[in-house]
């Protein structure tokens, strides 16, 4: 159970966006900073440094993905690399060790997937600009990860949760690009826009009548945002 509520906590932050990014990141630094320490019999302080390097195992394999989102927040890309990799295994593991007609099971899992290869692209193309001595994207990678995206873009019967988690992820990488002005701005814009279109017609057709309106709202300010601007 304290698994199950520390996993809603961690995502919940996550998916709050701007509004718990700090926090957010709060949270994963403190998570990464456990150490393992030499086990001495008798000893409270051995025994409670144990048990939080434990809590930081165990958060390493339920929720690289969100460590690997965090990090990117930071741009930390070689980490971020290490942890998509990470995950990319634990998706290996998964899949092979569930039966075949586990429809289900193996949905959600491809879902993981998707987030996995989308992080790991932006964390090589930021990787190749920071070997090139640049802090901002060239916008022929802009464009090739927009390319990449529509092709990819989820479902309306994913669960909501899904495509905000991959909306939020997006937008983030879009944010740290440093295309600011150019037509790969606009062109990023555009893209999380139609994406929060697409979040309220998922939320329509699972019943979450609630999330529509602000999801409406978004796509116009964005929109709003572009007209002004180009």
């Amino acid at each position: 159970l304290k698994e199950r509520v520390f996993s809603h906590y961690i995502q919940s932050l996550f998916h709050l966006g701007p509004a718990k990014e700090v926090e957010f990141t709060a949270l994963v630094d403190q998570i990464l900073s456990y150490k393992r320490v030499a086990n001495i019999a008798g000893s409270k302080s051995s025994g409670d440094a144990t048990s939080l390097y434990n809590l930081r195992l165990w958060v390493e394999s339920n929720h690289s993905i969100e460590i690997g989102a965090c990090l990117a927040l930071k741009q930390q890309w070689a980490k971020v690399l290490v942890y998509t990799q990470q995950s990319y295994n634990q998706f290996l593991a998964s899949w092979s060790a569930i039966h075949p007609c586990a429809y289900q099971a193996r949905k959600k899992l491809l879902q993981s997937l998707q987030r996995i290869g989308e992080l790991h692209d932006v964390a090589e193309i930021r990787m190749r600009s920071v070997n090139n001595a640049s802090d901002v994207v060239a916008q022929q990678d802009v464009e090739t990860l927009l390319q990449r995206w529509t092709i990819c873009e989820p479902t309306i019967s994913d669960p909501i949760t899904h495509l905000s988690s991959i909306c939020q992820e997006r937008q983030n990488a879009l944010l740290l690009s440093g295309t600011k002005g150019s037509k790969a701005e606009k062109d990023a814009s555009i893209h999380i826009a139609n994406f929060h279109v697409l979040i309220a017609i998922s939320a329509v057709n699972h019943g979450i009548l609630h999330a529509v309106k602000s999801q409406l709202a978004l796509n116009y300010a964005l929109r709003k945002k572009v007209l002004s601007k180009y």
